[in-house]
């Protein structure tokens, strides 16, 4: 599993003992390649090979870079400014990578391991076909997590399996083309290994060597079983490598029972992930392909949420002439969107997404809006539509909700802000209702609500009367481009409030352009203390100096602990966490030799919590079958009952419990299914949120998933999360005795 089955097993303990999470250095190594390597080099090879082509076919010079990285990649591609988000990218999909490890440690089919070829096989023919159709539905962020995963099982191919030892030096081409046989396989009753001891050199038997017969190694935690004659995937954690016959085979690090063939195991995964991405590559168009590497002209996205009740018939209209004013004031600049996303509402209706990459088509989607109808009451669904865009929008989306009324399905705040949290998205409110009290205060019982969300995600919330929402375009396109935290705008007091500016800055930021920031992409674990692993973006000699925790109302401040884990990655604790909501600002600069410093401030609010949810997405949710996801909840006091709120985005029939008790072991378990129509869309993406709140306090938290519903006969539905719980104990228990 080239060194990644290691640290599965770290986050593992961390996430049951409440350990400090160390298994992140094991993600980066002198001597072995992982996952991650291969992941990335085969990225940045491909993603070069096609930028190449498309600079050509532009009429453009590509300069083939001397060494590929994120920043020398996108350089060569044209866009620099891509360099941060084909980081992001990368990421995402390197994290999805290791996700298999965690939660399908001991499942062969997800490795290649027990002779599974034909289910591995299968896992990665599935996995191929929703990226290909999540990508025709510009769903870019699910089409990443499931590359990752096929990545995983595709690689671990060549580790655990004997193709290396047969000579082979070029990947095995049927294993992405479902339409060939798989050839030769030893079969269950064949005898492939021989015992060996410190040095495993030559345990293959000859006669599978002389007959080219393929097989792989067998794993297991839990059980010393495997066929009799048998080779072992071997190592400390196998307990099939303890009987005959002895040792193993896998090539996961240069210290592997096969290490002598460690390094030729990762170039060949490496040639084998290219050829899967190319396989992506001749589905799509070149420009779509590097979208969903994170390769783009354009970074920007623009999403429009629109109340289209009857009473915004004024407000409509002029949506559609800044709508205009922004695309064409863009088009062809470095701010040109590159996705355009519309999500309308009003009452009781909202949605759907619609979503594009064409600026005219956008356009005319747009002008096609007209008002009507409504619930004949002065809410409407406001943040319902809201929810839809979030789920629908690229993570670190800027959203613009245009309405004249409250909402009426104010029970969705929690949900909405779970999902501001989670995507880092900055939503912005322009609320022409004629209800509000025009005063500096700005706040009212109408719109504290908006306001609530604006300052949640970094975003604002402007008041204006609807014959001065023509003003409002400059301060939108303002505020596109410099992702500035605001407050609560009231264009008819403005005057005298000059204290509040649109383009007022929460951080003083030094010796910097717009252009030169070094922007921090950052995720949240749980081990005990917080634990953060940040990841510094467009600056390659970027160094990040300090991390703290800064409460959002209070004068609190709580400093992290920094260490450096490679590659511009950081793993920083922070041992005591402010109760209530908080910000995360950084300190650095951009080369440890300079006195440029830099500042920056999450501009989305996050809060600890009590409450643990987890969830695992087992097997694939196809269309016309039901969907069984597990999850559990757990706390860190002894409270026991929780309330359950399932929300899913694709509006599919679904039953969940309403409530949970913990059991004796402090653990509350319980089910959602989902089920969609038999003529759904393949790929068709929907977000999934699992929220647990504990009845008589404010305290909440919830699990956020990607699906998508496949119309693919789907593969094993994998490990259970019950079992997979209650075999940690026995993880523990053979981790602590090596």
């Amino acid at each position: 599993m080239f060194l990644s089955l290691t640290f599965s097993m770290f986050l593992l303990l961390s996430l049951t003992a409440q350990m400090r999470i160390q298994a992140f250095k094991i993600l980066n190594s002198d001597s072995s390649s992982t996952h991650q390597n291969i992941t990335l080099s085969a990225i940045l090879q491909k993603s070069a090979e096609v930028c190449q082509k498309v600079v050509s076919k532009q009429g453009g010079k590509f300069i083939q870079p001397k060494s590929l990285t994120v920043e020398s990649v996108a350089e060569a591609c044209l866009s620099p400014a891509s360099a941060s988000t084909l980081k992001s990218a990368f990421t995402e999909i390197k994290y999805r990578n290791v996700w298999v490890d965690i939660w399908h440690f001991n499942n062969p089919e997800y490795h290649f391991d027990d002779e599974r070829f034909e289910e591995g096989r299968n896992l990665i023919a599935l996995g191929v076909s929703l990226v290909k159709a999540s990508l025709k539905l510009k769903d870019y962020e699910y089409a990443r997590h499931r590359l990752g995963e096929i990545f995983h099982t595709l690689q671990d191919f060549y580790s655990h399996s004997n193709w290396i030892e047969l000579g082979n030096r070029s990947p095995y081409a049927n294993l992405i083309n479902p339409n060939l046989p798989l050839e030769n396989l030893a079969d269950k009753n064949t005898p492939t290994c021989r015992s060996c001891g410190d040095n495993c050199m030559g345990n293959i038997l000859d006669t599978i060597l002389k007959q080219k017969k393929l097989t792989t190694g067998y794993f297991s935690l839990f059980s010393n079983y495997k066929p009799p004659g048998k080779c072992s995937h071997g190592g400390t954690l196998d307990m099939t490598s303890r009987v005959e016959p002895k040792g193993g085979i896998n090539k996961d690090d240069t210290e592997a029972s096969h290490g002598y063939l460690h390094l030729a195991a990762a170039d060949v995964a490496t040639a084998a992930s290219k050829d899967l991405l190319e396989d992506i590559r001749r589905s799509t168009t070149d420009t779509e392909f590097l979208r969903l590497m994170g390769i783009s002209s354009y970074s920007f996205v623009l999403c429009i949420v629109i109340d289209t009740s009857a009473s915004m018939a004024d407000e409509i209209t002029e949506v559609k002439r800044i709508t205009s004013v922004i695309i064409d004031s863009r088009r062809g600049t470095a701010d040109e969107p590159s996705i355009y996303i519309l999500v309308p509402f009003n009452d009781p209706g909202f949605g759907p997404v619609k979503k594009t990459t064409d600026l005219n088509e956008f356009k005319r989607l747009v002008n096609a809006l007209s008002a009507g109808g409504g619930g004949g009451d002065d809410a409407e669904m406001s943040l319902s539509g809201l929810w839809l865009a979030l789920a629908g929008a690229p993570a670190a989306s800027e959203i613009f909700l245009f309405t004249d009324a409250e909402p009426k399905d104010v029970d969705m705040k929690s949900t909405v802000l779970a999902l501001i949290e989670s995507t880092k998205s900055t939503v912005n409110f322009l609320l022409t209702n004629p209800l509000t009290n025009m005063t500096c205060s700005f706040s009212n019982s109408v719109n504290q609500l908006y306001e609530d969300l604006a300052l949640a995600s970094g975003g604002q919330a402007i008041k204006v009367p609807k014959e001065q929402l023509a003003n409002t375009t400059s301060l939108i396109t303002n505020s596109t481009i410099s992702g500035l935290v605001n407050t609560l705008l009231d264009l008819n007091t403005l005057q005298n409030c000059l204290t509040v500016q649109g383009n007022q800055t929460a951080l003083s930021i030094s010796n910097l352009k717009p252009s030169d920031s070094a922007l921090l992409f950052f995720y949240l674990m749980t081990a005990g203390n917080v634990t953060l692993l940040v990841s510094l973006l467009g600056s390659e000699s970027g160094v990040l100096k300090e991390l703290t925790l800064v409460e959002a109302s209070g004068s609190g401040v709580y400093k992290g602990i920094l260490e450096d884990v490679g590659s511009g990655d950081y793993l920083v604790t922070v041992t005591t966490v402010p109760k209530g909501d908080f910000y995360v600002c950084f300190n650095g600069q951009f080369n440890s030799s300079s006195t440029s410093a830099f500042q920056r401030q999450s501009s989305t609010r996050y809060r600890a919590s009590n409450i643990t949810v987890t969830a695992v997405r087992n097997g694939t949710w196809v269309a016309g079958q039901t969907f069984r996801l597990l999850f559990n909840v757990t706390t860190r006091n002894n409270l026991s009952n929780y309330t359950i709120t399932v929300r899913n985005s694709g509006q599919y029939n679904m039953t969940f419990p309403s409530s949970l008790t913990a059991g004796g072991d402090g653990v509350a378990s319980g089910t959602v299914e989902l089920s969609a129509p038999a003529n759904t869309t393949s790929g068709i993406g929907v977000i999934l949120t699992i929220e647990a709140a504990q009845p008589g306090t404010n305290d909440t938290n919830y699990a956020f998933l990607r699906l998508a519903v496949s119309r693919a006969v789907a593969p094993p539905a994998g490990l259970a999360l019950s079992l997979w719980l209650s075999a940690l104990t026995v993880l523990i228990s053979l981790l602590s005795h090596q």
